[in-house]
């Protein structure tokens, strides 16, 4: 096969999942990876993971941080996460920026989070839910094959432009200033729509609008379900000044207003769940109106930022490599602060009252 015509066929296969994307909220890429890498990935994911509890001293199948037997946890930074075959491998970039050019956005991509969510024997079934309400793509990588049996992730397709859960709005970047739907509501709304469960093989990679109603699913097998979660935005530059002056403030201050509302919620009390919405959607909105997030708030080894090629740079340019950071984040005025801030605080204002 001559590379004009796997150029072509490439380019064709890239379109197709840009047309599913659009249309179902998400489009899966079988072997992203390949099986040599993916079984690299996969045993030094084992090892961080074990590590990490050891260190939070709750290793049993019950014991976890994100609901029972379920894990959340941020990606070291080490080649291991954060190199270019696994952040910007070919057919994942033809995907992104044939989204990026379906929605006519000229500006660029950023990798802004590097996280994983581990999937334990004995997990229940989430409530359904969508992680943002604005325009935010998620990449997961499953390091293992995922049955039906092993906690696969359940979608609802083409609820990311559901009326039901948010306005369809003129320009995919903007900010959805919807009231979130309680949990029945959730349900009444998934039992209205065909869902479907993402059962694949080992190395694929799911693609998908992170406005799509979805939920974690129950393991029943005797395995770990481990899944790398690479978030995307689009952003123009970057705010590190806002950042630093007054987002890492401002989030001090939701998380505290969460862990209230956790209090508040843990006693019973109604207007727990109010707070904790609240403070939630604030934090998101600090650390997008600061265009970075936790990739910054840490330096990049600087081995790990030499051995990455140039595009797969631009997409880590958020974070800090090295000990002098300035000349890679100094770059943005407070303007972005003042944005993301009105945003947040007309959102906070569509929150939910409980009944008196």
């Amino acid at each position: 096969m001559s590379s004009t015509t796997a150029d072509s066929i490439a380019r064709a296969t890239a379109d197709a999942r840009v047309d599913e994307f659009f249309r179902d909220g998400y489009c899966a890429v079988e072997r992203a990876v390949t099986d040599e890498r993916l079984s690299q990935v996969a045993e030094a994911f084992t090892r961080f993971f074990a590590a990490k509890q050891r260190r939070a001293r709750m290793t049993g199948s019950d014991l976890a941080n994100h609901g029972k037997s379920r894990w959340n946890a941020l990606l070291p930074s080490t080649t291991d996460f954060l190199a270019a075959d696994l952040i910007a491998a070919p057919p994942i970039l033809a995907v992104l920026e044939g989204i990026r050019k379906r929605l006519g956005d000229q500006r660029r991509w950023v990798l802004r989070l590097a996280g994983s969510d581990i999937c334990l024997p004995g997990s229940v079934d989430q409530l359904p839910h969508r992680d943002v309400g604005t325009f935010d793509v998620t990449c997961n990588l499953f390091l293992t094959e995922v049955g039906e049996e092993s906690g696969p992730t359940e979608v609802w397709p083409g609820t990311h432009q559901h009326s039901a859960v948010h306005a369809v709005a003129p320009d995919p970047h903007e900010f959805l200033r919807d009231v979130p739907l309680s949990p029945d509501e959730w349900i009444r709304l998934s039992a209205e729509r065909d869902s479907q469960l993402l059962t694949v093989p080992a190395g694929t990679v799911v693609i998908r609008d992170q406005r799509m109603i979805h939920r974690g699913t129950a393991n029943r097998s005797e395995q770990d379900r481990p899944m790398l979660s690479y978030n995307y935005s689009l952003i123009d530059d970057i705010a590190p000044i806002a950042y630093r002056s007054i987002a890492s403030t401002a989030l001090s201050i939701t998380s505290a207003m969460r862990r209230r509302g956790m209090r508040l919620s843990s006693a019973g009390r109604e207007s727990g769940a109010s707070f904790f919405a609240a403070a939630d959607v604030a934090s998101i909105e600090f650390l997008r109106a600061a265009a970075t997030d936790r990739l910054a708030k840490r330096r990049l080894p600087i081995d790990v930022w030499d051995q990455l090629p140039p595009h797969a740079r631009d997409l880590l340019r958020l974070a800090a490599p090295g000990q002098d950071a300035t000349r890679y984040l100094a770059q943005r005025s407070l303007r972005a602060t003042a944005s993301g801030v009105r945003d947040a605080l007309a959102m906070i204002a569509t929150i939910r009252r409980p009944p008196r």
